[in-house]
């Protein structure tokens, strides 16, 4: 058995996830998957599949979910009062998201004292307009790391 996500948008914006811990990693996945609305019209996906050679290889992965879900949130709310990620322009929304991704990592990574092997995780990311009906996919390779 495989470790495998599966992530598929319909077009009424159902969203089906699957997310499984491959056979030889017994105590924890190295991936994780992060979907979250940000205010009523942007829909942010990301999966991270953490490097087996690393450090406890599950752990970027899932502190960057946990980053992804802090920035979100904080997006949504800051989109009730004001418009910080542009209207159709989805490029400049997902480069505010990874700017401030790379700023609370390089922040972790202080608190934390964590050393580069173990920041080490891919990134695939989505951000999507349901509005515009359009989105923009990212992907980092290892090393993701500040």
């Amino acid at each position: 058995m495989k470790e495998y996500l599966y992530l598929h948008i319909l077009s009424n914006m159902k969203i089906y996830s699957v997310l499984q811990k491959g056979e030889y990693h017994l105590n924890n996945c190295d991936d994780h998957l992060f979907i979250d609305e940000i205010g009523s019209d942007k829909i942010l996906c990301a999966v991270m599949d953490g490097c087996t050679m690393a450090k406890d290889s599950y752990f970027a992965s899932t502190l960057v979910g946990k980053l992804l879900k802090k920035i979100s949130k904080s997006l949504g709310y800051k989109e009730l009062y004001s418009k910080i990620l542009p209207s159709g322009d989805i490029d400049a929304g997902l480069k505010i998201i990874l700017k401030e991704l790379f700023k609370e990592l390089n922040t972790a990574k202080n608190l934390l004292m964590l050393e580069q092997k173990e920041l080490l995780t891919t990134l695939v990311i989505l951000l999507y307009d349901k509005m515009e009906n359009h989105g923009i996919i990212l992907a980092v390779g290892v090393p993701l790391y500040v």
